[in-house]
């Protein structure tokens, strides 16, 4: 057997590959972005005394959520598909925070979770009175806007958020390690602050004007109306 032929990788489209090249365009750009330049902004429902500037400054660790299609299986002739039918979203995104010397940051969530259900008579509040909204966003090595939410290129809403688990803390006499917790924050969905204008009365405006001869009657009114939402 003769020697394996040599593999050439691909040259990139625009002619031989450069590193000067790479590093002036993502300058230009504004650089690369680093996991540890984020921020986030917490706003809670009404009646919580705690400062949320006392929250959002001491998160440490967050993550972007996934989104993911769920999809059915359709075969007339030939092979099979998958015909995506919903969007679907991660059940949680954790939030990790730093503990000040008042504990005010895990207070806020505790004070949250007692608007789901009153810590004395085990009475369930009302959704709409408990729910509030997380955003986080990202911002370059150079920025020098200050770094809240609404001052990044790109930033996420999670929408009807709450808090649905308090993480435990645990104590050490011997380590000395700064103290923290994790928030599990449960959500109906998360999107983009643009899509809202974006997107609001396009996705599926043609179809129902091509097949639907009442274009406009009850069960048309846009993309609300499927089983998107949870």
């Amino acid at each position: 057997m003769g020697a394996p032929m040599a593999t050439t990788p691909p040259t990139p489209s625009g002619g031989n590959f450069s590193i000067t090249d790479f590093i002036r365009k993502a300058e230009g750009k504004g650089g690369l972005l680093r996991t540890s330049r984020f921020a986030v902004q917490v706003q809670g429902p009404s009646g919580i005394s705690t400062n949320t500037l006392d929250v959002n400054l001491y998160c440490t660790q967050a993550s972007f959520p996934a989104r993911k299609f769920s999809t059915g299986s359709k075969k007339i002739y030939g092979s099979e598909k998958s015909i995506p039918y919903t969007a679907t979203f991660d059940e949680t995104v954790d939030l990790t925070f730093f503990c000040s010397a008042g504990m005010e940051q895990r207070t806020f969530f505790e004070e949250w979770q007692n608007k789901i259900q009153n810590p004395m008579n085990y009475n369930m509040g009302y959704h709409k009175e408990y729910v509030g909204t997380v955003f986080i966003g990202v911002f370059p090595e150079e920025s020098n806007d200050i770094p809240i939410p609404s001052n990044s290129k790109y930033i996420i809403e999670l929408e009807e958020a709450w808090p649905s688990l308090l993480s435990n803390i645990d104590l050490n006499s011997g380590t000395g390690e700064l103290m923290k917790f994790s928030c599990s924050i449960s959500y109906k969905r998360w999107i983009r602050k643009e899509w809202k204008t974006q997107h609001a009365s396009t996705f599926g405006s043609s179809l129902v004007s091509s097949n639907s001869p009442s274009a406009g009657a009850e069960g048309s009114t846009g993309p609300n109306t499927g089983p998107a939402g949870r």
